[in-house]
């Protein structure tokens, strides 16, 4: 190998790096929680979301440098859930201590070469951020107060808990709401659904 093709290698192996940094910095700043495991659920990196949610929930912990869940036959039964998974997404679903939701650990086996690593992202279902809509105001022309209803009916809410939640009349609810379904030609709520799917993240 001559200087020229060292001088290129050394190149390539720099603008690689930079790749993979500016990657896992795309990834600390992404909404989910998400971390990257070992087969023995040893954390090998998490985003800030994910060390977020290790601090705010006692169901789920970075323990010594692991993955662990707090009650022992859920632990089990991810690790080993983890430790089968392959390249499609599986999801092991845990039920909140509070019985207000569940905890949705949902896992993926990483190809890197001989070392095994799984891709973990995690959600709360009692959370109102675990359906997240972005540029739905600009993509459909949407007031703010038009963007609330539209946001909060995507969480299931109906007109009479818009009314109490927002502090407005039934019939100021109901206005938004033809307004809504009118920009984004729409007319149930199965077809409202479909139509802001893309926009889900």
């Amino acid at each position: 190998m001559n200087d020229y093709q060292i001088a290129g290698s050394i190149a390539a192996g720099k603008r690689h790096i930079a790749v993979a940094t500016a990657a896992l910095a795309c990834l600390d700043a992404h909404i989910r929680p998400m971390a990257i495991v070992d087969e023995e659920l040893r954390l090998l990196w998490t985003n800030q979301r994910a060390s977020d949610l290790f601090r705010e929930t006692t169901e789920l912990d970075d323990r010594g440098g692991f993955l662990t869940l707090e009650n022992p036959d859920h632990h089990a039964r991810l690790t080993a859930l983890v430790s089968r998974s392959g390249p499609d997404l599986i999801t092991y679903c845990m039920p909140l201590a509070s019985g207000a939701g569940h905890l949705l650990i949902r896992a993926r086996r990483l190809d890197c070469g001989e070392t095994v690593m799984f891709g973990i992202q995690i959600t709360r279902t009692d959370s109102d951020d675990h359906d997240i809509y972005y540029d739905l105001d600009k993509a459909f022309g949407l007031t703010a107060a038009e963007h609330r209803v539209l946001l909060a009916l995507l969480t299931g809410k109906d007109a009479d808990r818009l009314t109490r939640d927002l502090g407005v009349s039934i019939e100021t609810v109901r206005t938004h709401i033809r307004n809504i379904y009118a920009k984004l030609d729409v007319n149930s709520r199965e077809k409202l659904f479909a139509k802001v799917q893309p926009f889900r993240i």
